[in-house]
């Protein structure tokens, strides 16, 4: 990826890595199953810099995306997966 991020990107090496470490250990998240592939090559600590990486580039992508938060606990069947512009 060659795109530059500045500060956030020392933010989020440093800042994400318990947030990713947490998300491993919740059974049946998407993280979880995403962790599990490449431990085996990488190992433990690469493999949670690789989470934490995809965590950051999931926050840095809602404001970039202006995607809306909407709790799961609220939707609807029949409107899932449609994002919710601000504004």
């Amino acid at each position: 990826m060659a795109t530059d991020l500045g500060w956030a990107t020392a933010t989020c090496d440093v800042s994400s890595i318990r947030p990713a470490n947490a998300a491993v250990k919740v059974k049946g998240s998407i993280f979880e199953i995403v962790y599990r592939r490449p431990v085996p090559c990488l190992g433990h600590n690469q493999a949670i810099g690789a989470i934490a990486h995809r965590q950051c580039r999931l926050i840095w992508l809602i404001p970039q995306q202006r995607v809306g938060y909407k709790n799961a606990a609220e939707r609807s069947p029949n409107n899932q997966g449609q994002r919710v512009p601000l504004g």
